[in-house]
């Protein structure tokens, strides 16, 4: 996990994002405690990088908290709520370290998928295949 000072300049953080999502004219904007970064022109697997300035990291709240990344294309906004990307602030600077590229899942969710309404939400979708599933005679944990 990447750790960076408080009040400091933090190491390079990167990102790698995943196979399987069309970037065709998408955006992935990326937000952590605040400090944000916004990346055009991406494509699979790309690995974008990134620093804070010590200005930002100065409000940053010690411990560990998730990175919010959201992908816009065109019209269409997400916010991917699975992502397990997550990065810790310290005041400690022997503990400061940069990482290695850290895997974005851009695959979660319904986003990008066609021929779905975009009034389904994922927890409709969710609640349609475990209906498929019972019906099946499998059975689904809640």
């Amino acid at each position: 996990m990447i750790k960076i000072f408080k009040g400091d300049d933090s190491p390079l953080i990167k990102l790698a994002l995943a196979d399987g999502f069309d970037y065709s004219n998408a955006s992935v904007e990326v937000n952590y405690q605040g400090a944000k970064r916004v990346f055009e022109n991406v494509t699979n697997g790309d690995i974008i990088s990134f620093t804070f300035s010590r200005e930002e990291t100065a409000p940053m709240i010690l411990g560990v908290w998730p990175v919010k990344i959201s992908i816009r294309q065109g019209d269409r906004f997400v916010t991917l709520t699975n992502t397990k990307v997550k990065i810790a602030v310290t005041d400690t600077a022997d503990e400061v370290f940069e990482g290695e590229p850290i895997g974005v899942d851009i695959r979660c969710g319904l986003f990008g998928i066609e021929g779905l309404p975009e009034r389904f939400t994922d927890n409709d979708v969710q609640s349609k295949l475990n209906e498929i599933i019972r019906r099946l005679g499998g059975k689904v944990e809640d």
